[in-house]
């Protein structure tokens, strides 16, 4: 330790006899700020109040001694951990060792050698100082980890109503306005690549996976027309949103085939698209790709705000955006660029930044070419689309047999998984509540129970709880859009057989039914378009109910019927986020969180807030419709 650092040091030394204070006082004075007590009591005192980071304290004192001096002190909060060096003229080898269990650190033998009472504090104040810093270290890294838990779960409640807009019910986005000979093929595209963007954000949230290098990348066979165009689907619907144009362009030649993670590398070109798109007010965003002998290149372009110059290192690191203002503005993580940074490293090559603030942005990421099985190199647009169209296929459809009790309240949700179920083949029976559930989970003529979470009379886990202890075995799924590490043990230890997490796309939700139930294998084009029209129906039924909705939030908020309006809230979260009224979900998510506080102003305003926003969606729907 250098002088400096030891100067810094808080010393109290505590002896009876003033010689002995003094001669220490002047040995130690050039290590820091001398403190000097004549007896025990005074010497817990000052203690108490100045907080040394060293204590020597004399053995043998009236009133109280060293041993009794030392007992006190440890019981203080915030003193237990001072070190503590005895000053004695004993050589009492009994007392030198009570000393040291009571959790003395060191001895100073009477009459002082300075040379070693000089060493031996040196010694201690340098592991004081190690030690503090250590301190520091561990309380930073349990802010730092409690802030990451925090995120996580954050994360993993808040994206998820969002992208309810995107995913299950993106084919009531069909309004009339597309052909139906495209908007089949326009839904399901949407609707896939919406699943995968679900199971991305579960892979982001555990970011441990990076953190200890044990990501795991799977190379596949792709189809690199279709994926393109998935991806560019994806990214077009969002700048169509914005008012933004949106361009792929392909620098020719380009393999049919190529070998990679297809999910992996689709995550990292999302980031930076929806990057792009988010970040651009007015013009467009293009991704360009094009390869050479041994690298695939992207390069996504935007007409957006730009970025610093000094920034531009800066935001691959994680939690980090180009400055803090672009957070409150464009809202995000900040997690996107690094764990695209590392997913692209993985895959055999970088990403690198171009911008000009105000302007716009280039980004580059490049990724090791090797081309698939049977690869063809197309080489202009027409075999471009030839490859493209070839790489399209319909997809199977499950048809499932037996009969499912369905328990949920909601009456939208409640007739989505009844299409669901029924257009896979199913004999489904409903009920709106849990004790309904309970009254007709114990006859045995179901082969499966499908339960919302949250429900009146009793939850689907008190239902659920229920039903084991009257022996009933059958498989009991939960629906919720609570899917964090302990909850699901929770429900495990409910007595839940699976869960399907909100929000859901047909897909996803079909597949984890088939677990339970036989099933077969169909082609579902005619099904696609059965169930695409069956759901616009639904999402009109949920529309015309939004003014007799603010009706009831508007009285129970006159009211004071907190525990109601918060079960309002929480169905119209899932409601309008399974529909696709982001914003709506939104703020019933906001209302429902607000209403577990004691700020009454603030309840007041996200409820008006949100009785506003139920009025506005009616209207606009209807003017759309």
């Amino acid at each position: 330790m250098q002088q400096l650092e030891c100067a810094k040091a808080r010393i109290l030394i505590v002896d009876d006899q003033k010689p002995n204070l003094h001669v220490l006082r002047d040995l130690l004075h050039e290590h820091g700020e001398i403190i000097l007590a004549k007896n025990g009591p005074q010497g817990i005192d000052k203690a108490t109040k100045l907080k040394p980071d060293l204590v020597l304290l004399d053995v043998v004192m009236p009133e109280m001694d060293g041993f009794e001096t030392l007992q006190a002190l440890k019981r203080i909060e915030g003193l237990e951990d001072v070190p503590v060096m005895f000053i004695t003229g004993l050589r009492d080898s009994d007392h030198e060792k009570k000393g040291l269990l009571m959790g003395a650190l060191d001895y100073i033998r009477k009459p002082f050698n300075p040379a070693i009472v000089k060493a031996r504090v040196e010694t201690h104040l340098k592991l004081v100082q190690q030690n503090a810093v250590l301190k520091e270290l561990s309380q930073r890294l349990q802010k730092a980890d409690e802030a990451k838990s925090r995120f996580l779960a954050t994360m993993s409640h808040e994206m998820r109503t969002p992208l309810t807009s995107i995913i299950g019910y993106a084919e009531a986005l069909q309004s009339g306005d597309i052909p139906m000979n495209d908007a089949g093929k326009a839904m399901t595209s949407i609707c896939t690549n919406s699943e995968h963007l679900l199971e991305l954000i579960n892979d982001i949230l555990d970011m441990s996976k990076i953190e200890a290098n044990q990501l795991k990348i799977e190379m596949l066979d792709v189809c690199l027309p279709k994926w393109l165009m998935d991806i560019y689907e994806i990214i077009d619907q969002r700048a169509k949103i914005k008012g933004l144009d949106c361009h792929l362009v392909l620098h020719y030649p380009l393999p049919t085939q190529i070998i990679t993670d297809p999910t992996r590398l689709q995550q990292v070109l999302l980031n930076l698209l929806n990057n792009a798109v988010k970040f651009t007010m007015k013009g467009s965003v293009t991704l360009e790709v094009s390869c050479n002998t041994k690298q695939l290149e992207f390069n996504v372009v935007d007409t957006g705000i730009g970025i610093d110059d000094s920034q531009q290192e800066s935001i691959f690191n994680a939690f980090t955006q180009a400055e803090m203002s672009t957070t409150r503005r464009f809202g995000g993580s900040g997690l996107g660029l690094n764990i695209s940074q590392h997913l692209i490293q993985n895959l055999g090559g970088k990403i690198s930044v171009e911008s000009e603030l105000g302007k716009g942005t280039c980004f580059t990421a490049t990724a090791h070419l090797q081309t698939g099985q049977g690869n063809r190199w197309i080489t202009d647009e027409e075999s471009w689309r030839h490859y493209l169209c070839k790489g399209r296929s319909h997809q199977a459809w499950p048809t499932l047999s037996g009969k499912v009790l369905v328990a949920e309240d909601q009456p939208e949700i409640q007739q989505l998984v009844v299409m669901l179920l029924e257009m896979a083949g199913m004999e489904v029976f409903c009920v709106n509540d849990g004790q309904a559930l309970l009254e007709e989970g114990v006859k045995s003529e179901y082969d499966l129970i499908v339960t919302d979470i949250q429900m009146p009379l009793l939850t689907g886990a008190e239902a659920t709880k229920a039903l084991r202890s009257k022996n009933v075995t059958l498989p009991i799924i939960a629906l919720t859009a609570n899917a964090m590490t302990h909850q699901k043990a929770e429900y495990r230890d409910a007595g839940f057989t699976d869960y399907i997490s909100k929000p859901f796309s047909r897909q996803g939700f079909i597949q984890s039914i088939t677990k339970h139930v036989p099933t077969r294998l169909v082609d579902k084009e005619e099904l696609v378009q059965e169930i695409s029209a069956e759901t616009a129906k639904l999402a009109s039924t949920f529309i015309a109910s939004l003014p007799a909705q603010a009706e009831r939030i508007k009285t129970c908020l006159e009211g004071e019927k907190w525990v109601e309006l918060v079960e309002l809230a929480h169905a119209i979260t899932g409601a309008a986020g399974t529909f696709g009224f982001e914003a709506l979900s939104q703020a019933a998510m906001t209302l429902e969180k607000a209403l577990y506080q004691p700020n009454a102003e603030d309840k007041q305003q996200k409820t008006q807030s949100l009785i506003r926003l139920l009025h506005e969606t009616h209207e606009l729907a209807a003017i759309q419709h």
